[in-house]
This record gives C-alpha cells, structure tokens and sequence, in this order.
C-alpha cells in the first residue's frame, strides 16, 4: 500500500515537470513564430501587425529563482548589451509594426516620476545641428534619482558625455536612461521597482550645471518622453503609450522657430497659400503688437515706402498706392518670381 502511495506521488511529481516544461517551450516556440502568450491575461497574440508587449509576470509564473530573467529578450533577439546606451544591432524595429506598450498594471508597478518635481530646463529635440535626444529635468547635487517603471538594470557605468549613467530596460521593453549622476546606486543585471534609487544627481560627462538627463528609448533608438510623460504634471499622460515609427520622427529647425502661412503669387499668377519658417529672436526686449491705436513711425526720408501686410499682393499694393506691379517690381528690383512676406517694406514712388 505505501508502495502504491509512493509510486501516485512519484508520477503526479514527473507529469507536474513534464507540464511545466511543455508550457515553457511552448512560450518559446510561440514567440519565434511571431506569437506569444500576454502573461497578464493569459490570451495569445497575433504580433504580426501588432505587439502587445507585457513580460513582468513570466519570471514569476516560468523560471527558476536562480535563472537570469532579461525584460523583452525575444522583442530584443537577445540583446543584452552591458557596455553601450545605444544598441547597435540591426532591424530591431519593424517600421511597419505597431507596438503598444502598457505603462501601468496596477498600483504596485506604477509610474514614478524620475526626481522629486524637478522642473525642465532643456527639452528633447536639435541643438543646432546636433540632436539632444533627452530631457534635462533640474535637481540638486546628490538628490535621490528615482526608477521610473520596474525592470532590470541593463546599464551602469561611466559613459562618455552622459557621465555615470544609469540604463534600465522594462518588461513592456521601453527602456529608461538616467544621466550625469554624481554616484550609481545599482548594479548591472539587478532587479529594480519603481521608486527604488538607483543614483544621485550631479553632473558628471557633458553638463553644464547639476541636473538629471532622462531619456526613453524603445528598441535602441530615442524618442521624445514628452509622448508619455506629463512635465507639468509630473505623471503619464496615459497608461498606454502605441509606438509607430512616427514615433521617432524629428522636427528639424530651432526649438525657437514657428511656421506662418503667407500669400504668394506662383507662376500662373494666381494667390496660393504656403507655409514658411520664421525665427523668433531671443535677445533684447521682445516686440509686442498693440491692438490699439497703430502709430505710424515712419520718417521724412521714409514717406514712399510701405510696409507689407498679410496676404496682400503686389497687385493690391499697386492699386492701393496708384501706381502699377511693374513699376513696384523695377524701384524694388522684385523678380517675377520672387515673392513678398508680412513685414517688409517696399518703396511704392
């Protein structure tokens, strides 16, 4: 009879191995073929077109304790990179995919914002011609620095212009960077919540005064954080963020630039609408229109100029002023194809 007993808890004991190790190759099959399991809700998922990607309950459910787990390995094709911020390998992202990624479970692994209340002072975008690909957020030397999401720590290490620099790669496989820390309090390949510190502020590598470099980046390439996080507000702005490859697209030009519509005359002679850059001057004291009394600040020597409104034409100045374009055209050596802007001043005699 114990015989018996031993023998029944014996095979429960290998048919509970078998079914686990079933269900784990499984997972792994799945994901080669372009499906896997969503642990949060236990559906599969076609990642075809689209990919939902939530991997912080597979640890749990699946490996061992003593098994290394790395957030989003098949998302990254094993990329586990330890010594670079960028990842270098190849077709990462699938232009024509569309990934949507959950920030929020629960309010156990929620969202923390990087500093406390640190306010911008640098936002993502180009620099000139150099492109910053991270919001710089104000704080104090030796601050606490704050995990952003759970996840594991990828990166951490003195960095060239990012100074002692902290890479943390989530399970939904966005990943978080941490610059210019004055001291790393993490380690490669450990396990972090959200809230945990993981360094203090300073301004270490390329930094002109004590702050906190944070980027988002998805696989291996930088995107404006301003597309999940409220700054104002200090929270996310949804607790799901779609990544496209729109995702990452750049507006060239000055942060201080501004695009106006004017009126132009095209070859057929015909009034069309087009879009142009204007720069905003920063220096001095900034022009402010008045929507009262215009005032006239026009000269002696500067009777027999005009000064151009918006959406008017050569032709409505010439008939405004009695004369004709083509005389416009000859005092102010105007070409015919050369078109006039808002603002500036022609002489009309």
């Amino acid at each position: 009879m114990n015989f018996t007993k031993k023998a029944s808890i014996l095979f429960l004991f290998i048919l509970s191995i078998f079914a686990t190790g079933t269900v784990k190759a499984q997972f792994i099959t799945d994901s080669v073929n372009g499906v896997r399991i969503d642990t949060s809700c236990h559906v599969v998922i076609d990642t075809i077109s689209e990919v939902v990607m939530d991997t912080a309950q597979f640890e749990d459910i699946y490996l061992p304790e003593d098994a290394q787990f790395i957030p989003a390995d098949v998302l990254y094709h094993s990329n586990w990179n330890n010594t670079d911020v960028k990842l270098r390998s190849e077709k990462l992202f699938e232009k024509n995919a569309r990934y949507i990624l959950p920030l929020v479970k629960c309010e156990e692994h929620h969202f923390v914002y990087p500093c406390d209340n640190g306010k911008v002072i640098s936002p993502f975008g180009y620099r000139g011609r150099r492109i910053h690909t991270g919001t710089d957020i104000k704080l104090n030397l030796n601050d606490d620095v704050y995990a952003s999401f759970d996840g594991v720590v990828r990166m951490a290490k003195r960095y060239s212009g990012y100074g002692n620099v902290v890479v943390i790669r989530h399970y939904n496989g966005l990943e978080t960077l941490y610059g210019h820390l004055n001291k790393i309090k993490v380690k490669v390949n450990q396990k972090v919540k959200s809230g945990d510190v993981i360094g203090l502020g300073g301004r270490t590598g390329r930094a002109t005064t004590t702050h906190l470099h944070f980027e988002t980046r998805f696989l291996g390439d930088a995107f404006n954080s301003n597309k999940l996080v409220d700054y104002d507000k200090f929270k996310l702005l949804n607790d799901t963020i779609i990544i496209t490859k729109n995702t990452f697209n750049l507006r060239k030009g000055n942060s201080n630039d501004d695009v106006e519509e004017v009126y132009i005359i095209n070859k057929k002679g015909k009034k069309v609408k087009v879009k142009r850059r204007v720069k905003h001057k920063t220096k001095g004291k900034a022009k402010v229109k008045s929507k009262g009394k215009q005032t006239k600040s026009k000269s002696t020597s500067d009777k027999n100029s005009y000064e151009v409104k918006q959406g008017e034409t050569l032709g409505e100045i010439a008939k405004r002023n009695h004369t004709t374009v083509k005389k416009l055209q000859s005092i102010n050596k105007i070409g015919k194809k050369k078109m006039i802007r808002a603002g500036q001043k022609i002489k009309v005699d």
